[in-house]
């Protein structure tokens, strides 16, 4: 039986501590160092016993060893190490900083040259994650290094793009199985109910008062109901209690009309329109103001959910929980859930549900998973996982409108199509009746008056009509009915014709007008303070030498207390007269100066200040005794570089710009909130500049 000497050889000895010889070696140089030991002595054993087949096997692992690790592989190796330590050692950081404080993104994002920062902050946890899973994954991987790599990354986004993929699909599953499964539609066409009820949700928000919407308008105008009963509710989808009060609404033939408020923002509703109709829908509001006006009153008054024929009721079934939709949740609930169902009576006359339909959003996870920074709205950001949009059911076929409009026609079969015809035409019709009574008029005829007026394009050429001109002089001869609301088209119109004659007696018009003072009755919806506004905004675009005969006029109109809090654009007309009018506008001025009691009065006098500089602003040159007050004003008082008009004004009037800096320059410094002197100065060479400029106006 043949033996092995437990006794080593030199390279036996070495084989067993690669460094004893004192050569420095990394663990890669070790192991090629002891297979080449463990190659020699496998020859050595093997020449004394050739039956030992484990040095055949050492040969073929040094063999192995000495092919693959080659030094400049070795070299590669230590590289990627070196790499994706400096990777980890700036991403790691910049994602415990984005954790830690968020908002920071935002404000670099702002500073510009802090854009590339922010997005390094956002990309770092996605950077992070793949890297430390990459490596994790390596470590369990036995192959050559490009092979390790390559299977280790493309098995780290395989796994991050799963995990989401079958969290999703369990999500989605679930969420049809809670919300959809059940959706049905028994519903007979054509569906008979004069009366509907609609329940309908009004969010977190309470409700101050219950107005007749853009469905109710609709189908109360169009005959599709005979009666709309609204109950706004936080609890659309409650079991129904027949005992429960709502407010109705119909139209009914009266002598007069209660005074209702329809707003045209609530009554916006839009129906569905084929591809290539341009037609603008009429606007439901106004024609209610018109069906009105002609003796149909909206009523308003209290019922019963009981004396419905139909329920519809609408709104949020679930929320998502945005707590958790901006976080690392893997399960967060981010489904939002709308619902419409309708209840119709039965044989019996019990209300029965005949309809439910189910819609909503949700926000899957991005695959593969993306760990980053998600907004939450209003520049704010949380760390969270990147998410998707996608609708919980199918993209309905055809002409897309929202589901409440496509179940009231579709599903419902309303014909909610309102055939305006030539509003304007029964406008203006119903404006010269009421211009041909003697008769006052009620407050729904200047609601219906100021609606037509309103309604217009004025603003487009060629402005107002020669027709709707006429209209609005008629009103101003009538003592009882309030100015209406476009004076300022009627200006431009007279303007655009250049007779001078008829601009004259324009002018003498509005003041006119102003000087009666209120002449309608208070229960109608003008005051006086509107009234004044009104006709003040007549006087914009009117030319300073039509102003000349009535000095004496402005400068009483500037003295009442009224037409200083309304009437500027008035009053800013006595800058034509220059010097003149120096001491009334200073008088305004130096309101500034008077003590306020309160916001509302401060506001005020602020108000009338700049009114009075306006006109002196406007005045310029032509008004140098203004200067030394107001030079004067300024450094008293403390004026500061904000106060653009006051600067503009004393530019205009002559002052020198170098004097004036002086002064505003120590005011500006002493300032609490003070920019520094070199900003101050470019601001203020700024203004100069801009007042200097040929086709430069005063600021208002």
């Amino acid at each position: 039986m043949t033996t092995i000497s437990t006794s080593t050889s030199p390279s036996a000895t070495a084989a067993i501590d690669c460094a004893s010889d004192g050569r420095p070696m990394g663990w890669i140089d070790c192991q090629v160092f002891r297979s080449k030991q463990a190659f020699d002595l496998a020859n050595v054993i093997e020449t004394k016993s050739p039956t030992l087949k484990i040095a055949h096997a050492q040969v073929a692992i040094s063999k192995r060893l000495r092919h693959r690790l080659r030094p400049h592989q070795t070299a590669q190796s230590e590289i990627a190490v070196k790499w994706v330590a400096i990777i980890l050692s700036i991403t790691i950081p910049a994602s415990i900083i984005g954790f830690l404080n968020p908002e920071i993104i935002i404000y670099l994002l702002f500073t510009g040259v802090g854009i590339p920062i922010s997005f390094l902050i956002i990309a770092a946890p996605t950077i992070s994650l793949y890297t430390i899973l990459s490596l994790w994954i390596s470590v369990l991987i036995k192959a050559e290094r490009t092979k390790k790599v390559i299977l280790s990354v493309v098995s780290a986004i395989s796994i991050l793009w799963i995990l989401p993929a079958t969290i999703n699909l369990l999500a989605k599953l679930s969420a049809n199985s809670e919300y959809i499964s059940g959706d049905f539609s028994d519903i007979a066409r054509p569906m008979i109910a004069t009366t509907i009820a609609v329940r309908q949700d009004v969010g977190i928000y309470p409700v101050k008062e219950s107005k007749c919407d853009g469905f109710c308008l609709h189908a109360l105008l169009t005959g599709a109901a005979d009666r709309i009963l609204m109950l706004p509710t936080t609890r659309p989808f409650a079991d129904i209690d027949p005992e429960m009060e709502l407010l109705s609404y119909r139209f009914e033939k009266r002598d007069s009309c209660p005074l209702i408020n329809i707003s045209s923002n609530s009554s916006q509703f839009s129906l569905p329109r084929k591809p290539g109709d341009s037609r603008k829908q009429p606007n439901a509001a106004e024609e209610a103001r018109l069906r009105i006006s002609e003796g149909q009153c909206l009523i308003e008054e209290k019922a019963k959910l009981s004396d419905a024929d139909m329920i519809l009721s609408r709104g949020q079934f679930h929320s998502a929980d945005t707590r958790k939709i901006y976080s690392y949740s893997l399960t967060a609930d981010t489904f939002s859930v709308q619902r419409i169902t309708a209840h119709a009576r039965n044989a019996k006359g019990e209300f029965e549900p005949v309809f439910r339909s189910t819609t909503g959003q949700y926000r899957p996870l991005f695959a593969p998973l993306i760990p980053t920074f998600v907004s939450s709205g209003q520049l704010h950001v949380k760390p969270g996982w990147l998410r998707t949009k996608k609708s919980l059911t199918a993209r309905r076929k055809g002409v897309q409108t929202s589901d409440w409009v496509h179940f009231l026609t579709e599903t419902l079969g309303l014909d909610l199509e309102l055939n305006a015809g030539d509003r304007n035409q029964k406008y203006r019709a119903l404006i010269e009746t009421l211009l041909e009574s003697s008769n006052p008029p009620k407050a729904s005829d200047i609601i219906m008056i100021d609606a037509f007026f309103d309604q217009l394009d004025t603003w487009k050429k060629p402005g107002i009509s020669i027709v709707d001109g006429n209209l609005v002089l008629r009103i101003l001869d009538r003592p009882d009915y309030p100015p209406p609301s476009v004076l300022h088209a009627v200006t431009q119109k007279v303007i655009n014709g250049g007779d001078r004659q008829e601009m004259s007696n324009w002018v003498a018009i509005l003041l006119n007008n102003l000087k009666a003072g209120q002449t309608w009755s208070n229960d109608l919806p003008v005051d006086w303070g509107t009234a004044i506004r009104r006709i003040s905004s007549g006087f914009t675009r009117i030319p300073a030498d039509y102003m000349v005969p009535y000095y004496d006029e402005l400068t009483e109109i500037a003295a009442n207390p009224d037409m200083q809090r309304h009437a500027g654009e008035v009053i800013a007309k006595l800058h034509f007269f220059g010097d003149r009018a120096v001491p009334t506008l200073l008088d305004l001025v130096y309101r500034r100066l008077e003590k306020a009691e309160n916001d509302n009065e401060r506001r005020e006098l602020i108000s009338i200040y700049k009114t009075g500089l306006y006109g002196l602003c406007l005045a310029g040159e032509t008004a140098p005794t203004a200067l030394a007050p107001l030079m004067d004003l300024v450094q008293n008082q403390s004026f500061l570089l904000q106060d653009k008009l006051m600067v503009h004004s004393l530019i205009r009037m002559g002052a020198d710009p170098e004097q004036l800096w002086r002064k505003f320059r120590n005011n500006q410094l002493s300032y609490e909130n003070a920019e520094s002197e070199e900003n101050s100065r470019l601001r203020f060479d700024h203004m100069v500049q801009r007042t200097e400029m040929e086709h430069w106006r005063c600021p208002r």
